[in-house]
């Protein structure tokens, strides 16, 4: 009798706690995840906006946004990485997230449960994507425009792009491990590059850490061409211009300028572009 008693008490308890656990999941459900129905930029007056970390703080930033479209802002919040920015959109810790046109084309082929707005950023930020190097790189930046002027001439850039960016397939990869003006030219003096895979396709880090994609493929190109072996080094994206500065790197690859830039600048100077982006895109939840 006591044994059965404790039995009936036993499941009783149980079915408590599961009522209790499903009770909270549901409510998770209906609060945690969900975000407003936004279909235009205008609908996102006093929403919380963000982004992939770069050196502005976020006060700035949220500044920087309320002037390109014209409206408030509740906040702004950047983070370390793109797969970050995704994982707070979908989280509703923001409700939306912006990128460059490149990078949203790649998340809507790639992640489900995103949606661009049917209302394009209202400004033209077009950008060129160069290389950024020190001033006192200015031989290096020459020989660099030299090969990307060739690689542009002969139709090998273009292929690149079709291959690795202008595209709806993502499948195809070029790892550091299999360039091969690295595996030609290893007694070479290297040129490290800095990437951070804050833009992708174009500046793509695979799932290992690896870097990978378009941007691994076209430096081996340069590589090739130069006969130099070329390296590359995995860093934040809010690093980048600062171990361009320190010396760590020899160039950022994905730097993006707008013409006034391309020649030079105080504190930095940049090739040709190889890339260009026409606007930003601004991605919410389906």
């Amino acid at each position: 009798m006591i044994r059965t008693k404790n039995k009936i008490i036993t499941i009783l308890v149980l079915i408590v706690l599961l009522l209790i656990t499903t009770g909270f999941r549901l409510f998770a459900t209906e609060t945690g995840v969900k975000s407003p129905h936004i279909e235009s930029i205008a609908e996102v007056e006093n929403t919380n906006l963000g982004g992939v970390m770069a050196s502005m703080p976020d006060n700035s930033a949220k500044i920087l946004f309320e002037s390109l479209l014209g409206m408030k802002l509740n906040s702004y919040h950047a983070f370390d990485t793109v797969d970050e920015t995704v994982n707070a959109l979908k989280g509703n810790e923001i409700q939306i997230a912006w990128f460059s046109d490149v990078t949203a084309r790649y998340l809507l082929n790639t992640v489900s449960g995103l949606r661009a707005l049917n209302t394009t950023d209202p400004t033209n930020h077009q950008l060129d994507f160069a290389l950024a190097l020190r001033t006192d790189e200015t031989e290096l930046r020459d020989q660099l425009n030299t090969v990307l002027a060739i690689l542009k001439e002969n139709g090998t850039l273009q292929e690149l792009i079709d291959t690795y960016v202008d595209t709806t397939d993502y499948s195809y990869s070029y790892p550091e491990s299999k360039m091969k003006s690295t595996s030609i030219y290893k007694s070479a003096k290297p040129i490290y590059i800095g990437v951070s895979g804050a833009v992708p396709p174009l500046d793509l880090i695979d799932v290992s850490g690896e870097p990978t994609g378009f941007s691994v493929a076209l430096m081996d190109e340069i590589g090739l061409l130069l006969r130099r072996e070329v390296k590359f080094v995995v860093m934040k994206n809010e690093a980048m211009f600062s171990n361009l500065m320190s010396g760590k790197v020899d160039a950022i690859f994905c730097y993006g300028t707008t013409k006034s830039t391309m020649v030079t600048d105080k504190k930095y100077i940049m090739t040709d572009g190889y890339y260009t982006m026409n606007q930003y895109t601004y991605l919410v939840q389906e």
